[in-house]
């Protein structure tokens, strides 16, 4: 067993070299170390960061963190990043067994210039057993959660608790420009309960999946129930392509609620697939899957899901959209239309799937297909209030259930409306 003095110099020699110059803080009852027991044996382990009160400054920097009981983090001037994975992972769990422990980080007011509470960079970050993660405050022009990966690189970061919430019902003040966002790598966010965001920024995001350079992004969201909100483009899928590897030209989300999934866009577009910049390098494959046990909800000020490829050569250039729902209704609402889907490139292949397997199918908003497949299948009445538009490049397949309205279309030489087993 190491002694008291040990541990102290094993302490200082790390200290030495931590990244940055984090403040070293101490505070309450901060263990400083921790001795892991396997079989009844006392084993060295490393030493643990433990949270048991409430801090009003950054936690002394380490690489693994035990919230003891429901802790708030305030932060009121950010010199960095609460938690930042780089040069090193990050772990930060629950004390007790069952989950019951919380961690709420609190970002007041900041500048134009203010930093991320959580973020991985080239490295790996695990939050997990607590039973609410909650982030609230202010970052400018910056991002709630980060991961980013750079060319050669891997990043991940690891979400498991009972319920993620960025923001709150009420709250008119949290507010960031990018929201959870990921530039390559891996984000996998999981919640027992609620995956909530509320993000009050009038052009910000919920939720952002951009590839980037030569790493691909790939981000799962699983809960009872989803519930992501923006003053922008809500849940943004895009493409930075700049790899001559294709596979690392790619980005994906994956959306799994047990019951209700909802995106809303007060100022913008609920769900984009997009090019980030419109150049001729910039090709790539796009994929946005919303599954829901009941009923799904897109709603944007602009439009529900808008898929448009701007780049004009080159290859892949896909994009595939699939919303299902299992039990429930699907519900489309666009203002300046429900659904918009387009590409530069006759190369550009662009599939929407829209399945109620047991429910209708109901659209709010114009439909302007200009390139690409759009297919709507419901097993009830379901209804299209809007005018449909199918271009010659582009097909509406509806499959199942019916859509009352859709005898408006308009249909220029060589676009289609295939009615096979619904009406």
């Amino acid at each position: 067993m190491l002694t008291k003095g040990a541990i102290g110099n094993l302490i200082n020699r790390y200290r030495a070299v931590l990244r940055k110059c984090h403040l070293l803080n101490t505070f309450g009852s901060l263990a400083v170390a921790s001795m892991l027991v396997l079989g009844g044996a006392a084993v060295a382990g490393a030493t643990a960061t433990v949270i048991d009160q409430d801090l009003m400054t950054y936690p002394e920097a380490n690489t693994e963190y035990i919230i003891a009981g429901d802790r708030t983090i305030t932060i009121a001037n950010a010199t960095d990043s609460v938690f930042n994975a780089e040069g090193k992972s990050i772990t930060i769990s629950g004390k007790i067994e069952d989950g019951s422990d919380s961690l709420t980080i609190d970002f007041k007011k900041q500048s134009s210039n203010a930093y991320i509470p959580i973020e991985t960079y080239n490295n790996h970050l695990t939050i997990s057993n607590l039973e609410n993660l909650t982030i609230l405050g202010y970052s400018g022009n910056n991002n709630i959660i980060l991961n980013q990966a750079s060319p050669g690189n891997e990043a991940s970061l690891t979400i498991n608790v009972g319920n993620f919430a960025v923001g709150a019902p009420n709250d008119t003040e949290t507010s960031y420009d990018y929201g959870v966002s990921m530039m390559g790598g891996t984000m996998s966010i999981t919640a027992a309960d609620k995956f909530f965001i509320n993000n009050n920024d009038t052009d910000g995001n919920a939720l952002w999946v951009q590839q980037t350079t030569s790493a691909a992004s790939v981000f799962t969201g699983k809960a009872n129930d989803i519930d992501l909100t923006a003053g922008g483009t809500a849940v943004g899928v895009a493409v930075f392509g700049k790899s001559p590897n294709a596979s690392e030209n790619s980005a994906s989300l994956t959306l799994d609620a047990t019951t209700d999934l909802s995106i809303t866009s007060k100022n913008s577009t609920a769900l984009s697939l997009s090019d980030y910049y419109s150049d001729n390098s910039y090709v790539g494959k796009l994929s946005a899957t919303l599954t829901a046990g009941s009923d799904i909800t897109l709603s944007g000020a602009k439009n529900a899901v808008r898929v448009n490829r701007t780049v004009s050569a080159g290859s892949p250039i896909e994009s595939d959209v699939n919303i299902t729902s299992t039990a429930g209704d699907i519900t489309l609402i666009g203002t300046e239309g429900s659904i918009f889907m387009d590409a530069t490139s006759s190369s550009a292949v662009l599939t929407t799937d829209i399945i109620a397997e047991q429910g209708s199918v109901n659209i709010t908003g114009d439909i302007t297909l200009n390139k690409g497949t759009l297919t709507i299948s419901g097993d009830a009445d379901g209804k299209i209030d809007g005018r449909t538009t199918v271009d010659a490049d582009a097909t509406f397949n509806l499959t199942g259930g019916t859509l009352a309205g859709l005898g408006g279309a308009d249909v220029p030489d060589g676009g289609a409306i295939n009615v096979v087993g619904g009406k």
